[in-house]
């Protein structure tokens, strides 16, 4: 347990590190992403129209550096092998479309990938090429609570895609980085393309891009048990800036904000300061893109999100993924505004089987954590 609870204490800090480091727009060429784009961030998809399963990813290092890499778990009923390639590009930046100056296969190879080499050259340009079109019909000034993932925030846009089988619907979200694209649906309603999971790498060190191996869509996390006591007394502890979380004896308190259930859970409850030179709506919205992102050897599956915005706070559900170790965390993240333009920023990571055994002693803390009475939110 301890690797897990290290991963989701460097987590509370990275994402209030990783809000500094927004900057002024950089992107694929073509077009000005709603959010800016920042160095180390990569997003991954299941591609549905190969005959096994499939996985593209895209990493952009900055706006003239970028890596593709397709992989493919080993199939033993096909008997095929696992397949890995990853190629990385040179893009001219003054271009107002991919124009490639360089590229270098970054794994080995044989004669018979070159229809590899192709797919990650055309899904490259192709994308990116939609991604333009696209442009003009995303929202520019709304309110960053109108983006829900899964509550009428994408942007819908019908194209024809040879290579997804003719007439396609590929939703967009800005929530997504890179492409800022979610899905891809047929003309029959099959998705072709979908999203698994986004990340930034922390550091020249982390090597979550190139290590993804997929995300199982079902979950075998069972060997971590938690005994409520129910003689346990309750707390209330507060935070020195005076966030309140609801508690008991059983959870230890290890700094001003953060307190560990054991081996089982962990709760935090920091502070991220205002975002300089953002606008309002784009600063939650791009907060909100770091807390939806994997951290390092942790995968966050997209396929399991809720966000959803309710009295002045933004409510995340996600579930990690480590494959190192085999296990699975769900992770709970509160995002309420201040009014000097900071938010609060409240953690709960559970072993998923230990939450889903127990969702009720943890929703209970979910509800009961408060923040300090924010006077011009509340006018």
């Amino acid at each position: 347990m301890f690797k897990t609870r290290r991963i989701s204490f460097v987590f509370i800090f990275a994402v209030i590190a990783s809000v500094w480091c927004i900057s002024s727009a950089e992107a694929l060429p073509g077009f000005t992403p709603y959010i800016a784009d920042v160095s180390g961030e990569y997003v991954y998809y299941q591609d549905k129209t190969f005959g096994r399963t499939s996985y593209i990813g895209f990493l952009y290092y900055n706006n003239s550096t970028y890596a593709v890499r397709y992989y493919a778990p080993e199939d033993k009923d096909k008997h095929l092998p696992e397949k890995s390639m990853e190629i990385l590009f040179s893009l001219d930046p003054a271009a107002d479309h991919i124009e490639m100056t360089g590229e270098r296969i970054v794994s080995s190879i044989t004669p018979d990938d070159s229809e590899f080499v192709n797919y990650i050259h055309d899904i490259f340009y192709e994308l990116n090429a939609r991604r333009i079109k696209a442009g003009k019909t995303f929202p520019v000034g709304n309110s960053g609570k109108q983006y829900d993932i899964f509550s009428g925030s994408d942007i819908a846009v019908v194209d024809n895609f040879p290579q997804f089988g003719g007439k396609v619907t590929m939703e967009y979200n800005h929530l997504v980085p890179l492409f800022n694209l979610k899905t891809i649906v047929s003309d029959e309603n099959i998705v072709l393309l979908q999203i698994v999971t986004i990340g930034t790498l922390r550091t020249s060190a982390d090597t979550s891009f190139t290590d993804f191996t997929g995300i199982p869509e079902k979950y075998f996390d069972g060997s971590h048990a938690f005994v409520y006591n129910k003689k346990a007394e309750r707390k209330v502890f507060t935070t020195s800036d005076g966030q309140t979380v609801p508690l008991d004896s059983q959870w230890t308190q290890s700094m001003d904000n953060l307190w560990l259930l054991g081996n089982s859970a962990i709760v935090s409850a920091a502070v991220i300061p205002p975002l300089g030179g953002m606008e309002p709506d784009k600063s939650v919205v791009a907060v909100l893109r770091r807390m939806l992102q994997s951290t390092q050897g942790s995968y966050i599956s997209w396929r399991d999100i809720s966000l959803t915005y309710t009295g002045n706070r933004y409510i995340i559900n996600g579930v990690f993924y480590q494959p190192e170790s085999n296990t699975v965390t769900r992770t709970f993240r509160i995002l309420s505004e201040k009014d000097d333009g900071g938010y609060y920023f409240f953690t709960l990571s559970v072993f998923n089987n230990i939450y889903q055994t127990g969702h009720f002693y943890f929703d209970n803390i979910i509800g009961g954590y408060a923040v300090p009475k924010q006077g011009a939110l509340h006018e």
